[in-house]
């Protein structure tokens, strides 16, 4: 089998476990594929993806709008999401029967896979669920597309309200998703009536881990408490949440199914996600 190499677009990307969980994988299944992160400017992102050798590579802050200019064709997943976290180059894939070139560079988006895929394995149904999203960046647009996918009740807000209402806008849910003022949500005291809330904004994130997105005092036990940031495996918001009887996931559940999405795409393998889960787990304790 010929070494395929693959890699982690980002500018920074020392926190992330992506190269740690995927070249387990590779280990576990005797495969000869490499793994590893590449911190790369927003200025040098278009020579990058034009001029790599890799086989196929995920994408993270702050490029993953940016890509899809880059690649030749959009999925259905990027189409809907309006970003792209997974690229397959035509050095993955084989010449076609008439022996024609691969196609072109393809953008993929696996993170509502992956966030859709945290809530199944916790059997938690989000039809009718009435859920509060906090943060308008990269992840929510994903997490977004997800909720109303699977017939949820979207609230979103964010500190800035125009960015939220410009990301609605973009994703065309206007008419799907209600937007609430950040300020006067938390300086009101007082949440709507939600049954989850998911945090997809980098507040808690190492080295901030202090911050949290929501006071404690607006926590009650019967939510749902969903952090997207999993370094550290327990952020404050987590804290809060579990310290008052709140069900909790990580953003440890989120990253395993992506990435394994991910592997899907570029090997058509079936990816061990225990053990996926197992090493980064090990790797954030």
């Amino acid at each position: 089998m010929q070494p395929k190499k693959f890699g982690l677009i980002g500018h920074p990307v020392g926190h992330s476990l992506s190269a740690v969980m995927q070249n387990r994988v590779f280990r576990e299944l005797n495969l000869p594929h490499t793994y590893e992160a590449f911190d790369i400017l927003p200025e040098n992102l278009e020579q990058f993806i034009k001029g790599t050798d890799l086989s196929g590579a995920n994408v993270t802050i702050p490029h993953k709008v940016e890509a899809m200019d880059l690649v030749d064709e959009l999925d259905q997943s990027a189409k809907d999401i309006k970003a792209v976290n997974t690229i397959e180059f035509p050095s993955n894939r084989q010449p076609t029967t008439d022996n024609r070139p691969p196609i072109g560079i393809v953008g993929h988006n696996t993170d509502s896979y992956g966030f859709s895929h945290s809530l199944e394995e916790e059997d938690i149904i989000l039809e009718e669920k009435n859920v509060l999203v906090i943060g308008a960046g990269g992840a929510s647009r994903a997490i977004l597309v997800s909720l109303i996918n699977n017939k949820a009740n979207v609230t979103l807000t964010n500190r800035t309200k125009q960015k939220a209402e410009d990301l609605v806008k973009e994703l065309s849910l206007q008419d799907q998703v209600e937007i609430v003022d950040y300020q006067l949500l938390t300086t009101n005291n007082q949440l709507p009536e939600v049954d989850i809330i998911v945090n997809t904004t980098s507040l808690g994130m190492t080295p901030k881990v202090e911050t949290t997105p929501i006071p404690k005092d607006l926590l009650k036990p019967n939510h749902i408490i969903f952090d997207v940031v999993y370094n550290p495996l327990e952020t404050q918001l987590i804290k809060d949440a579990k310290s008052i009887g709140c069900k909790t996931i990580s953003g440890v559940n989120m990253l395993v199914h992506q990435g394994a999405q991910s592997l899907r795409i570029w090997l058509g393998i079936e990816p061990p996600t225990e053990i996926m889960k197992e090493v980064v787990l090990e790797s954030l304790i």
